[in-house]
């Protein structure tokens, strides 16, 4: 933490993805007059609405009676996404019919497989595929509480998906609760 302090410490701007990430780095020390949040874009050519396809949601196997839960990027613990569990036992109870989404890979992706054997994994897929899974979905999941940006937030939400991010970390700051998605509270 001191060395990169150190190192930083020359520039006169330093580049932060979100409002989270810069208070978190001032209180590490920064000088906050060097820190400036980075807005991002999204392609809207390749992330829109209209991106939404028939059949890549036929082709996820009897979404037509159930809410599509997607997920895209690295399936990895520090993701949050061992909430996936607990998410789908608690709409269980409620009866509410789902199918989880994964799209990506990463160490998690048998330990997901195992928790959640209803679900899709389409693996790593081009860009263009992305969107197109963001558009066919129903709710983009989103549960990291350390993302400092989470971009897949803001393309699902060009897509005109909503989101369900958690209230930690820099993707919360991209909500309009009820509106574009929901902010839960982390874990």
């Amino acid at each position: 933490e001191a060395y990169m302090r150190w190192l930083y410490a020359p520039c006169d701007t330093v580049l932060v993805p979100s409002a989270a990430t810069l208070e978190r780095l001032e209180t590490r020390g920064y000088r906050r007059d060097q820190l400036q949040v980075w807005s991002r874009g999204v392609d809207t050519d390749c992330f829109r609405p209209s991106a939404r396809s028939g059949a890549l949601r036929e082709s996820w196997q009897g979404v037509e009676r159930r809410m599509v839960i997607l997920y895209a990027g690295r399936l990895s613990s520090e993701k949050g996404l061992a909430l996936c569990e607990p998410l789908a036992a608690s709409l269980a109870r409620r009866r509410i019919a789902h199918r989880f989404v994964f799209v990506g890979d990463g160490p998690m992706r048998p330990a997901l497989a195992a928790a959640h054997p209803d679900a899709v994994f389409p693996g790593n897929v081009s860009y263009a595929k992305v969107a197109e899974a963001m558009a066919s979905a129903d709710v983009f999941l989103f549960p990291s509480a350390t993302d400092s940006l989470g971009n897949v937030v803001l393309e699902a939400q060009a897509c005109g998906t909503p989101v369900l991010v958690t209230d930690q970390g820099g993707p919360q700051e991209h909500m309009v609760p009820g509106v574009t998605g929901w902010v839960c509270r982390a874990g």
